[in-house]
């Protein structure tokens, strides 16, 4: 253009000028709209491809919970430990199924992202959800607003693509995908004095250009031309989009699981959307009731409140004075087996069962060695003869025949046996150790042992604590004739059924006699067969004397969820099994008593000790007979205890008086 007059030169810049102001208001004025940003209908689209598009429906399985307070375990059984416990009505993923050893159904779900788990099928269901899936794959290229079309003099486009490589020029393009950034609002426009125009939305983030034409791609380096200095243009369009802002990716990092739970200590507390008692009542929960813990705030009256996850989509706070919180997992099973481990062979144990109570509820199991040497693995579902850990379990029935009106503990036996004995015994005497009785023979018939109760060679001169397991034996007998049926019948209606227990007071009425175990001495010896165990059958009401004093045979596990009932104020799972005054009444010193090198408090049948293993209070009981040394003890305050029973170890005891493959064991459970 040299040859040109300057006036000619002039005007053809002019018209160049004119040229690019009409293409530019062009693509202005007639945009791609925001129905094809969405991929719902055609338009220009990167790298030549077109969007896929659509949805479809289809059917999910889920599991709902169907009861109160259902506890999620790690494997398809009872015997596993417990992950979490989880509110009647909540949905989870459906993974898949299995049977346990009893033949029920548990169905694998998916808690979280991270925990998996268990249900039985007795407090769950399958259900069938319809959910709708929808597609999309590539973005199209996104402009101004379509329904206004701003004019500019310096014309700035903003367009997004998903890939974004940047290079530089005289003319702006900013190109994204929908996930990235910016387009446009389809309303609003403003025109300034100083000829800018800039359409923006709610969320305003405006990108400006100044002459430069800049594309981004993810997989190469901005590289930078020579005309790139930037200056500013007097006319600027700035367009935002309202819903398709984002520039940087704002995924925040996956918090890890809370350990932490919160569980109801109130009989009914007051759930509320807010931390403090002026906020929404959002509903009620009943004590026992397990939250997720998400974190705690202090109110204005220095109340702390913990934040729990209420529902699954819903928050909610409830005082602490109406709660408590409970780590999970505090105890490393892996850690927990090798102490059981190690404790097992250090005092030479053939088998050993550990139950441990978590506030109230049996959240873990161990074991270890055999229930029948060289032929059976112990499990948490073999039965042992638990000795006379088994007079605990008489003293619950007495409980709650006391509270069915079936007989009255500070009552004289003879209303109940029909015949005057020689010297007034009562069951509150008979279960704590503190009656006439000597330690007679056992006579397997009621006729027999009424016989010896009304002869005067069966008592001692002087009432005082004297361990009497003819005394127990004389209590459970005397629960039979007052009910005028079978303690295990009894038990087995009030206790076991409900709880899924299989045990007996006599072994032979075990149902799965698969599961008994041998019983050994410290030598390895047999002290009882499979087979002599089976053979141990009930008589008729009144005749089972012997029974009582030790021979419940049980699971530590079962025998661990009868504890946590005292433990828990008389309730398991939210079920109330005894009254609270039941509870303390057993809980109740009746005189002092001194064995093996120690004292303690003599209770209704259980003994009390303080300071003991790092707690602070102790209700507990003790067991020997036929190789068996067992334990059962629990903290009433934090309701925590252990259940231990082994065949096998050696018969030696600590300063507490309690068998030391127990304390041992017992001492790491409390303290971890």
């Amino acid at each position: 253009m040299n040859y040109l007059s300057p006036m000619l030169k002039r005007t053809v810049a002019l018209i160049m000028v004119l040229l690019f102001g009409i293409i530019t208001f062009t693509n202005l004025a007639f945009p791609v709209t925001a129905a094809s940003f969405s991929g719902e209908s055609t338009g220009k689209y990167l790298n030549g491809d077109t969007p896929k598009s659509g949805s479809s429906a289809k059917n999910i399985k889920k599991v709902q919970i169907t009861g109160n307070s259902v506890n999620i375990r790690k494997g398809a059984g009872t015997s596993y430990s417990r992950v979490s416990t989880v509110k009647k009505g909540t949905k989870y993923d459906y993974l898949g199924k299995k049977k346990d050893s009893s033949g029920r159904i548990w169905y694998q779900l998916k808690l979280n992202s991270k925990t998996k788990g268990w249900v039985s099928s007795k407090y769950s269901k399958i259900i069938t959800v319809k959910v709708t899936v929808t597609k999309t794959t590539k973005s199209t290229v996104s402009t101004a607003s379509s329904s206004h079309a701003p004019t500019t003099s310096s014309s700035q486009t903003t367009t997004t693509s998903s890939s974004q490589a940047s290079t530089t020029s005289s003319l702006q393009a900013t190109i994204t995908s929908s996930s990235q950034a910016s387009t446009t609002s389809s309303s609003q426009t403003s025109t300034t004095s100083s000829s800018q125009t800039s359409t923006t939305s709610s969320s305003q983030a405006p990108t400006t250009s100044s002459s430069q034409v800049s594309t981004t791609s993810s997989s190469q380096a901005p590289t930078t031309s020579s005309s790139q200095a930037p200056t500013t243009s007097s006319s600027q369009i700035s367009t935002t989009s309202s819903s398709k802002v984002s520039t940087t990716s704002t995924t925040k990092p996956t918090t890890p699981a809370s350990t932490k739970t919160v569980e109801v200590t109130a009989n009914s507390a007051i759930i509320r959307s807010g931390c403090g008692i002026s906020y929404t009542k959002l509903g009620t929960a009943k004590k026992g009731t397990v939250y997720k813990y998400l974190g705690q705030k202090t109110d204005t009256s220095s109340t702390i409140w913990y934040k729990i996850l209420y529902t699954t989509n819903k928050v909610g706070w409830i005082s602490k004075k109406d709660s408590v919180i409970v780590n999970i997992g505090n105890t490393s099973p892996k850690t927990a087996k090798s102490v059981v481990n190690s404790v097992a062979k250090k005092y030479g144990a053939v088998g050993v069962q550990v139950a441990v109570i978590k506030n109230g509820v049996v959240t873990n199991t161990y074991e270890y060695g055999y229930a029948t040497k060289k032929n059976n693995i112990m499990t948490s579902n073999h039965k042992i003869r638990v000795a006379s850990l088994s007079k605990v379990v008489v003293g619950m029935n007495a409980m709650k025949m006391q509270e069915e009106g079936i007989i009255n503990i500070n009552t004289n036996i003879s209303a109940y046996w029909g015949a005057k004995t020689y010297k007034k015994v009562t069951l509150r005497q008979l279960l704590s150790h503190t009656s006439y009785l000597k330690s007679n023979s056992y006579i397997s018939s009621r006729a027999g042992t009424m016989k010896q109760l009304k002869s005067s060679y069966s008592f001692k001169p002087s009432a005082g604590w004297s361990y009497n397991n003819y005394g127990l034996g004389v209590a459970g007998s005397t629960l039979e004739v007052a009910s005028k049926r079978t303690l295990n019948s009894y038990a087995q209606e009030k206790f076991f059924a409900p709880l899924g227990i299989d045990a007996s007071f006599t072994s032979g009425n075990i149902k799965n006699k698969k599961l008994l175990a041998t019983l050994y001495y410290s030598n390895d010896s047999v002290a009882r067969s499979l087979s002599g165990s089976k053979n141990i059958k009930q008589t008729k009401a009144g005749g089972n004397t012997a029974s009582f004093a030790g021979g419940l045979t049980i699971s530590a596990k079962d025998l661990a969820k009868l504890t946590a009932i005292l433990a828990n104020d008389g309730v398991y799972n939210g079920k109330r099994y005894l009254s609270a005054n039941s509870v303390k009444l057993m809980e109740t010193s009746q005189c002092n008593a001194y064995s093996r090198g120690h004292s303690f408090q003599q209770c209704l049948p259980l003994r009390y000790q303080t300071n003991i293993y790092g707690q602070k209070k102790m209700y507990y009981h003790l067991g020997i007979a036929y190789g068996t040394l067992a334990y059962l003890g629990y903290n009433p305050d934090t309701k925590n205890g252990v259940v231990i029973i082994t065949t096998g170890a050696s018969q030696s005891y600590d300063s507490r008086g309690i068998w030391r493959v127990c304390a041992e064991i017992a001492q790491y459970m409390y303290n971890n």
